[in-house]
């Protein structure tokens, strides 16, 4: 019996071969993706001035491949600490768990969403709002488009080579090709597990910051003259031609290459000591960080909601930036009612830290008490 124990105990271990980064949290992981995650609600609100501050409108990269591959990074960091310390078993079925965390979120979100867009047309009479954000077939084929919207249908450059892409509904392909987006969320996941280890001479060279440099450069240019018909006009159209428009859907290789230098020149510039994290004005983008999945869900719905305030209103740069900033402000509220959510939560289920806990968030024993009990009640 006992030796049956042992060889359970030998199968269910997990040898990894992978060099982790020491325990305690990187904040900032937590920053950039509360950066991150700003950007995602700004860029999603069509005609809105704001938006320009957002790092999409200087070079070929933005706040989605932060967020996918920050994404892969703290997957491979959580889960394959957890399958190395406590086997493979244990740790497989707390990832099957989060990844139906995020489809149950994905499902709520649909629904609300089209709920939402459903509700303005209605009773505004914006019956093109419909086709804007693609709920019309929702009502006319409500149990098909459930169907699809539950199987996910509402390229590695293999993908991108050969065409490959998943099939969306009522028609068309993902806007984010995942045989292609996979990339970004892998290299994070390799970075996590000694791939960062591996590129410290990369990261420390002074070629780095001279070709880098040159390239962020040379992406800036070539983003601005998208926009700006002065400046296209001083750039060969073979060239110009090749970077545009940038192909987001099948994450071009000049995307990638962008974004890889931007990671490596932020890494070496701000080390994980930086004094800045503990700066209060970023408290707020680093709460929006470690409350990512809820933020982001927000996020998605305010978005909408901000772009029909703003086609209702004057639409002038003032209401743009008091919608964009009352919309932040959400975000952050979002945010720090979840972390403090959290914290009660730890202490409900450990009472003899109950009064330790609540010294530290500040709050009363009252508060406790309108939570419920240990129990739940």
């Amino acid at each position: 019996m006992l030796r049956q124990t042992l060889d359970a105990k030998r199968i269910a271990k997990m040898k990894i071969e992978a060099i982790l980064p020491p325990k305690g949290r990187d904040l900032r992981l937590d920053l950039l993706r509360g950066i991150a995650n700003w950007a995602i609600f700004l860029n999603h609100i069509p005609n809105n001035a704001v938006n320009w501050i957002t790092t999409r409108n200087y070079g070929f990269s933005d706040g989605a491949d932060l967020f996918v591959f920050i994404s892969g990074y703290t997957a491979a960091l959580v889960y394959g600490r957890m399958m190395r310390d406590h086997g493979f078993l244990i740790g497989a079925t707390r990832l099957a768990r989060r990844v139906w965390q995020l489809y149950v979120a994905h499902v709520m979100l649909l629904v609300i969403y089209a709920a939402a867009v459903g509700y303005v047309a209605l009773h505004f009479r914006y019956d093109n709002i419909l086709h804007e954000f693609n709920v019309a077939n929702l009502v006319h084929s409500p149990f098909e488009m459930l169907i699809e919207g539950l199987v996910l249908r509402f390229k590695p450059y293999a993908a991108r080579q050969f065409g490959w892409n998943l099939a969306d509904s009522p028609q068309g392909q993902w806007f984010f090709n995942p045989f292609c987006w996979q990339l970004l969320f892998c290299l994070g996941a390799w970075a996590a597990l000694g791939g960062g280890m591996v590129l410290r001479p990369v990261i420390n060279s002074q070629w780095l910051v001279y070709l880098g440099g040159a390239y962020l450069l040379f992406a800036l240019i070539m983003t601005l003259a998208a926009t700006f018909e002065s400046l296209r006009e001083l750039i060969p159209g073979w060239l110009y031609g090749t970077f545009s428009p940038n192909d987001k859907t099948n994450l071009a290789p000049y995307r990638v290459l962008h974004f890889i230098v931007l990671a490596l020149l932020v890494t070496r510039f701000f080390p994980k000591d930086w004094r800045g994290l503990k700066w209060a004005a970023f408290d707020p983008l680093i709460k929006c960080g470690q409350q990512s999945l809820r933020v982001f869900c927000v996020g998605v719905f305010l978005s909408f909601l901000c772009y029909f305030l703003l086609t209702i209103s004057s639409g002038t740069i003032l209401v743009q930036v008091l919608i964009s900033l009352t919309g932040i402000a959400i975000l952050c509220g979002a945010a720090y009612y979840g972390d403090w959510s959290k914290r009660i939560d730890k202490a409900i289920r450990r009472p003899s830290q109950v009064s330790t806990e609540i010294a530290r968030d500040g709050s009363s024993a009252a508060t406790i008490a309108e939570a419920g009990g240990p129990d739940g009640t």
